[in-house]
């Protein structure tokens, strides 16, 4: 198929007129290939960028520092998401105690 791209190509920019209907078959094709070969990694990326989030907190040194990020799920059914932090003495409350003394 590449030759054949190429042909084509060559032929166009020597100026033979317009292409052949194979020509212009193999042009489609390629670009419909193209595009599906793309779409899944485009529609991936697009969709990873609205729904990851961001958050950067800065303490002074020595300072504990509590904070809350409230969570919704959009779905209709229950969802796993992903909470990661670069500091290993970062962690997530899961206890309402917890929760209760941090947040008075």
């Amino acid at each position: 198929k590449m030759a054949r791209w190429r042909r084509v190509r060559a032929s166009r920019r020597q100026g033979w007129g317009e292409p052949a209907e194979e020509e212009k078959q193999i042009l489609v094709d390629a670009a419909r290939q193209m595009r599906e070969t793309h779409k899944a990694g485009k529609i991936k990326a697009f969709l990873e960028s609205c729904i990851t989030t961001n958050e950067v907190v800065r303490p002074s040194f020595g300072e504990t520092c509590y904070f809350q990020y409230p969570l919704k799920n959009p779905y209709s059914e229950d969802r796993v998401f992903v909470i990661t932090f670069a500091d290993p003495e970062l962690h997530v409350v899961t206890s309402a105690d917890e929760w209760r003394a941090l947040n008075a």
